[in-house]
């Protein structure tokens, strides 16, 4: 016997959920750990007298960037940031 409409679409849609709440489970915990990353690396920054910024997730890529005495300097990730602020002397 065929289960009715209304009750395979909430199956379906229990499943749909379930699975995509897996997902971002991983996606929040990874954004967490790149939050606590970029803020420390700021933190470590504005110590040696530099400012460090990131673009908007919602635009697109994360760019970063570092500045001082009006000049900026692009880094195209997390890592050339790290990079970045190891280099000035801002990281172990």
């Amino acid at each position: 016997m065929s289960r009715p409409e209304s009750e395979t679409a909430d199956v379906a849609s229990a499943g749909r959920i379930e699975d995509h709440g897996k997902a971002d489970v991983h996606t929040i915990d990874q954004a967490d750990a790149d939050r606590k990353a970029y803020e420390s690396l700021r933190a470590a920054a504005a110590f040696r007298g530099y400012t460090l910024a990131r673009s908007n997730p919602v635009d697109g890529p994360v760019v970063f960037y570092a500045t001082r005495w009006g000049l900026v300097r692009e880094l195209r990730d997390l890592t050339a940031a790290a990079s970045f602020v190891t280099q000035i002397g801002g990281g172990a």
